[in-house]
């Protein structure tokens, strides 16, 4: 005897909800399914492999997350600079731990880096970067030969709109270990989720939420919840059971209902 007592449909009004539930109750047979007995101890056999399956753990300590409220650039390297010499720019060495293109001049201990159609330079990767004023003409020759080995870092966005208005020189961050970046138009404004002790930040494309109940901020990564009591850090990770209950009170509309689907018990989240 099959039944459906309950039936969740995400997006719907709830006269819409009633009606396609009313449509699959009345669909059921009355007299259920034949299934083979071999397909049923398959199926059986499957559910008990699965049970027993050990968890694997999964590692959630926070990222180095930054926040900035000017333009700025985050380029990542897989670990501690690995410079080597390339025959396509001799008397030069290149950073080969990561897609950007840079370059270091042994000869002055200075880096170069190509990023939003200009070079930038630095003593040090992790130091303060600036626009070059000039650079070897080995560099851009460099950046010629290597044009489809690099990222040329444009500061656009998956969808190709830029990240920075025209004109704006990006800060440069170099990070060698699991970083974010984090990052509004100005100072941080925030707007009240109506219902809920909740904001969101308006001038920034990162999920950033402020929790007025126990004034801490959390910020949604790659499917993980991190809090701080401040932007700058330090930030922790939150399991999303725990989340306070008002972010399950976020509306499914546009523009922050997207983080609905890394809210437990929300439809959205059960959906996925």
């Amino acid at each position: 005897e099959v039944r459906i007592p309950k039936g969740s449909f995400p997006g719907a009004s709830k006269e819409d909800a009633e009606k396609y539930l009313a449509t699959l109750r009345a669909a059921l047979p009355k007299d259920g399914w034949p299934v083979s007995a071999q397909a049923l101890q398959t199926n059986l056999a499957i559910a008990q492999a699965q049970s027993k399956q050990k968890a694997q753990p999964v590692k959630n300590e926070p990222p180095q997350i930054l926040f900035r409220t000017s333009p700025s650039m985050l380029v990542m390297l897989s670990g501690e600079p690995a410079l080597r010499d390339v025959k396509e720019a001799p008397g030069l060495k290149r950073i080969i731990n990561t897609s950007a293109l840079i370059m270091q001049d042994p000869q002055s201990s200075t880096y170069y880096l190509w990023a939003v159609a200009r070079w930038f330079e630095a003593k040090a990767l992790t130091g303060e970067w600036k626009v070059a004023a000039s650079q070897p003409a080995a560099v851009e020759n460099a950046r010629a030969a290597l044009r489809a080995q690099s990222d040329p870092l444009e500061g656009k966005n998956p969808e190709g709109e830029p990240l920075f208005d025209a004109g704006a020189v990006p800060q440069i961050i170099v990070a060698t270990k699991p970083a974010e970046l984090l990052q509004s138009k100005g100072e941080p404004k925030f707007s009240p989720i109506p219902g809920t002790q909740l904001l969101y930040m308006t001038n920034t494309t990162s999920d950033i939420f402020m929790e007025l109940g126990g004034q801490a901020y959390y910020v949604l990564i790659s499917g993980r919840w991190f809090n701080a009591k401040t932007l700058s850090g330090p930030w922790t990770f939150i399991n999303s059971k725990k989340l306070p209950a008002d972010f399950a009170k976020i509306p499914a509309e546009p523009p922050i209902s997207d983080v609905l689907i890394a809210v437990a018990g929300t439809p959205p989240a059960g959906g996925a």
